[in-house]
């Protein structure tokens, strides 16, 4: 029997790694070894009186929080990001839904979990012995995704999911250790663990952003630290690259971008190779629930017959393991650019939903012997690359027709004088559904201008029943735009 994958390359981390780059400065190598030694005695003491210890990481996004983690993952311990940006009710809310028995915090906090401070944590300075053999299918960790019921799912993913994305990543990205990569995503969205797992496979620089909204931050940090890898959502590059100050700065040692999360424009795609045309640029497409990337894009010049397919950018193709059919509404396949709705099998596939049946028997079924994931979102197949449409409920009935909201977007995004935009649909007692369109700009246009442009291109029922200019997209913890605070600010 082999020893655990995961625990042998953090094993192999920590004692090779030449240190970290902290919001609180720098951390050598055996300030890091010493912290992490102490953490992962202490859970592995814990974990000896229950098997199934489980805790919650409530901890700024920063070393500390790295360390926990690792330690966590290191002996077998399932662990649970918080942000420090939750209210204590959806804390709480989420401990009992993920059973967590205990809290790793910075200060005192009101929980029904029991806590503990970090600074309490002192058992043992030796690293743990490697001797590890654990179970495959245990949970690693359990991510949390927003519910429509209003209650939030716990995505249980396993040792063998995430070890299954480890190796092809590793495979799939030509890194060394000399590469610095800036860290800008909260630990609670699951593309943070791309990060991570860059980490453990390349031990490289790592360096930890206090990006916080402001895009000067990031640039400063980009050029500072000569950071040449990013991995981060979209919308961060929009701001980034649609403001006029990236050109004060030289970060041009830029070697690999990987943007996941939502959906790439034709509009950064261009701006991204106009700034960046020796960058390695990456297109990253999966579910929380099949461990982060289930395809991968290279985009290049010389492809852009692939890159996009009218305004749909490609998603590319399935990573090593992972295998996605279509579906029609009957649950047959349907032919090669034909638009269906995606499934997708392999070992990224989460356990289940923690403590939720109902949700898990509709998201995992059976299709020919094999278990697919119902991704949500539609989609088409063309010259072996994969292209979303939107998500199926995106699809909606307004005025008696039915239409695909990120269709709509998409056809916005044909001005050249859109940045961003992103239309919502709200019940109104006279129509199905109202059309509003959010709309940020790379220059100042009426609104006015805006409806007479995009009825040359738009039916009249997919036209938008108002326009709201923004100076920016309110952006919720993961970095997506947030389409609660959308909503608050439509006229009233």
């Amino acid at each position: 029997m082999q020893k655990d994958y995961i625990s042998r390359k953090i094993y192999n981390y920590i004692n090779d790694n030449t240190g970290l780059y902290s919001l609180e400065g720098y951390k050598s190598h055996e300030e890091v070894k010493q912290d992490f030694s102490k953490i992962s005695n202490f859970l592995y003491q814990r974990k000896k009186e229950n098997e199934n210890f489980t805790i919650g990481i409530f901890l700024p996004k920063d070393y500390q929080y790295l360390m926990v983690l690792l330690a966590s993952m290191y002996v077998g311990v399932t662990y649970v990001p918080l942000s420090k940006k939750l209210p204590a009710t959806r804390v709480n809310q989420i401990t009992e839904i993920a059973e967590i028995a205990l809290i790793v915090t910075d200060n005192d906090l009101k929980l029904d979990a029991d806590t503990i401070h970090l600074n309490d944590i002192f058992l043992g300075d030796n690293l743990v012995s490697i001797d590890f053999f654990y179970n495959k299918q245990s949970p690693l960790y359990i991510m949390f995704t927003s519910g429509s019921t209003g209650a939030p799912k716990g995505v249980m993913i396993s040792r063998v999911n995430y070890q299954s994305f480890l190796i092809w990543m590793n495979n799939h990205y030509d890194l060394t250790s000399d590469d610095r990569l800036l860290f800008i995503t909260e630990f609670t969205f699951d593309i943070s663990l791309v990060d991570v797992g860059l980490l453990l496979e390349k031990n490289l620089n790592f360096y930890f952003s206090k990006f916080n909204g402001n895009v000067i931050d990031i640039m400063q940090e980009l050029e500072q630290y000569k950071i040449n890898i990013v991995s981060t959502v979209p919308s961060n590059f929009t701001m980034l690259l649609s403001s006029k100050i990236i050109k004060r700065f030289n970060i041009q040692p830029l070697k690999l971008l990987i943007l996941s999360g939502s959906k790439i424009t034709k509009k950064l795609y261009d701006l991204v190779l106009e700034y960046f045309p020796t960058t390695n640029f990456y297109n990253g497409y999966g579910p929380t629930e099949a461990t982060i990337f289930i395809t991968s894009k290279k985009f290049d010049k010389q492809t852009i017959s692939f890159d996009f397919d009218s305004n749909n950018a490609s998603v590319g193709c399935e990573t090593s393991d992972m295998k996605i059919i279509i579906l029609d509404q009957n649950k047959q396949q349907v032919k090669e650019g034909e638009i269906g709705e995606i499934f997708v099998s392999g070992s990224q596939l989460m356990i289940a939903y923690k403590n939720n049946n109902e949700k898990t028997k509709e998201a995992l079924i059976d299709l020919n012997n094999t278990t697919y994931y119902r991704v949500g979102d539609l989609g088409y197949q063309k010259n072996g690359n994969l292209y979303i449409i939107g998500r199926i409920d995106d699809t909606i009935k307004t005025r008696g027709y039915r239409v695909n909201l990120s269709d709509i977007e998409s056809y916005t995004h044909k001005l050249d004088y859109i940045n961003e935009s992103i239309i919502l649909a709200i019940e109104d007692e006279n129509i199905e559904n109202k059309l509003y369109l959010f709309v940020t700009l790379h220059k100042q246009v009426e609104k006015e201008a805006i409806y007479a442009d995009l009825k040359e291109i738009l039916p009249d029922y997919q036209m938008p029943a108002d326009i709201i200019i923004l100076n920016k997209m309110p952006l919720n913890m993961s970095g997506k735009i947030s389409k609660i605070d959308l909503q608050q600010a439509l006229p009233k």
